[in-house]
């Protein structure tokens, strides 16, 4: 199984969501999960049956330390562990993050699912 999805989601610094009130921020946590879950779901449904590498790219004009990234992608996380049926401390999945620079006012997260230990085409 590979899939890769790209979401125009814009996810933020744990340090920028602090400011925010805690009802606005937990209206954006369940959007970035709901939304991310409903673009792995068009992807149609999955059974995890063996050990999955879970990439989930940031893409943005600024660059996150890797505890920032880590939390600005937490309800995206949330949201494809949803999709894939299971918790996402679950040891089947592993999980990784990245960055990529893009022009500003340009946002997305991709994600892309893959089985461990599979030839990359």
């Amino acid at each position: 199984m590979n899939r890769t999805v790209r979401m125009p989601l814009k996810t933020e610094s744990t340090n920028c969501l602090l400011g925010m009130h805690h009802f606005a921020r937990a209206k954006l946590t369940k959007m970035h999960r709901t939304e991310a879950w409903k673009y792995m779901r068009s992807t149609g449904s999955v059974t995890v049956s063996e050990p999955l590498l879970v990439t989930l790219t940031r893409e943005s004009a600024g660059i996150l330390d890797d505890d920032n990234l880590r939390g600005a992608m937490k309800a995206v996380r949330d949201g494809v562990a949803d999709w894939l049926g299971v918790p996402d401390n679950d040891p089947r999945v592993t999980w990784g993050y990245e960055q990529r620079l893009v022009a500003r006012k340009q946002y997305a997260v991709e994600v892309c699912v893959q089985r461990i230990g599979c030839a990359q085409p």
